[in-house]
């Protein structure tokens, strides 16, 4: 299915029986937008792999564990152009990425961890997907913490005391934020909460983890002008394909309020065009359903008919780049706000994720005189005590309407 780029006797490498594989992993690569030669590159190794192993009487039904290592260091006989030396980084990157896919395909077993807490710590995410009902996305938040904490605090329970806990918490100060150390003390707080409730320590820990101050509602909101948002709008090259997309992802978290992840995991079964509307599942895997405006569903389609590559995949959004994928980390979506923040030229911008366009929808909904029921419904809050810190005007807004105290003798 691919256009021969590289020398006949690359090609002469004989897999073998593992011929019907490297078939299957070509049509594969070349589906996802790969270029000729760049797919060449990537069969030509796999081939050479199978060759390896075909001469070598091995077998590709067992563990991954160290194939590409003993691949690595083999003299090679395997026939074509490459004979002795060491493979270079990126010949075995390539090497890998095939090993990769027969693992994918249950062709290979998945590398053992030799982490010693995994044991321990993937009971818990299932235990938080099961029991506390946590999406997929917040449960690898869970997983990325503990790798940051079980080091400090170690995994067995019998060492875990008051002051260890408030220490391993304390000690964090000086490297993360308000909002890190919030969500390290989330991540602690829920995993002694498991080993409590199988009856692995002292319910009474979760009291020594010590609380991080919050002041709800201390900054104004973040959101920017409607005319601002415009400004972003525009910076996006409607005449190019990832120009449609990026439209399309900004003007849903500029209309609807969506979080980046809402974005990022969007699939096509999610959107009703019959009804215009949009159904999301969001925190608490709580479904919504919201109406797609005009200028949304328009972008949408723009990007769809013109712009979406053609890849079976049911997600609505993917990265221009080969591989045709989905995004896979909701930071991506915050990345095309920054890009596009740059473009328009915007200064003095409060943030540059996709919450800012989030804010930003609340604030022109306010400012259009919705009530804060309205915008709680828009933004899926569950408590109207979360909407009302929109409800906050700026500086510039509270000097309009402010009036002289009486006392004050006017000059």
């Amino acid at each position: 299915m691919t256009t021969q780029i590289l020398p006949p006797e690359r090609w002469a490498m004989n897999p073998g029986a593992y011929a019907g594989l490297v078939s299957a992993y070509a049509d594969r690569i070349g589906r996802v937008g790969y270029d000729a030669y760049t797919v060449n590159c990537l069969v030509a190794s796999a081939r050479h792999l199978c060759a390896w192993a075909h001469l070598s009487g091995r077998t590709l039904d067992g563990m991954a564990d160290g194939l590409v290592q003993k691949f690595a260091g083999h003299d090679c006989q395997c026939g074509g152009v490459r004979r002795g030396g060491p493979r270079s980084a990126r010949y075995l990157f390539q090497v890998e990425r095939f090993v990769r896919f027969l693992v994918s395909d249950g062709v290979l077993t998945s590398v053992p961890t030799d982490d010693p807490d995994a044991r321990h710590v993937v009971p818990y995410l299932d235990w938080l997907r099961r029991h506390r009902g946590l999406s997929e996305i917040t449960v690898r938040s869970h997983a990325k913490g503990l790798r940051q904490l079980l080091p400090v605090i170690g995994s067995n329970p019998a060492g875990w005391t008051p002051t260890t806990l408030r220490t391993a918490i304390l000690d964090r100060r000086g490297r993360e934020g308000r909002g890190g150390l919030k969500r390290t003390v989330t991540v602690l707080r829920s995993w002694l909460r498991y080993h409590a409730a199988m009856g692995w320590c002292d319910p009474g820990l979760v009291a020594a983890v010590p609380t991080i101050a919050n002041w709800n509602g201390h900054h104004l909101p973040r959101g920017l002008r409607p005319a601002d948002v415009e400004r972003l709008l525009a910076a996006c090259d409607q005449t190019s394909p990832t120009g449609r997309r990026d439209r399309a992802i900004l003007l849903l978290l500029a209309r609807l309020g969506l979080r980046a992840e809402d974005v990022r995991s969007l699939r096509f079964e999610q959107i009703d065009w019959a009804s215009g509307r949009i159904t999301l599942t969001g925190k608490g895997r709580r479904e919504s359903r919201l109406p797609l405006p005009q200028d949304v569903g328009d972008a949408l389609l723009a990007w769809l008919e013109d712009g979406r590559p053609q890849v079976d995949d049911p997600h609505v959004f993917l990265r221009y780049a080969a591989p045709w994928r989905p995004f896979t980390e909701s930071a991506a979506i915050s990345k095309i706000v920054r890009r596009a923040i740059c473009r328009a030229g915007l200064k003095d911008v409060p943030s540059h994720g996709a919450h800012l366009l989030r804010h930003s929808a609340a604030r022109a909904l306010l400012e259009d005189g919705a009530s804060l029921e309205a915008i709680g419904t828009m933004l899926r809050h569950r408590s109207i005590e979360t909407t009302a810190r929109y409800a906050k005007v700026d500086l510039d807004a509270l000097g309009a309407i402010a009036q002289a105290w009486p006392e004050v003798v006017q000059c």
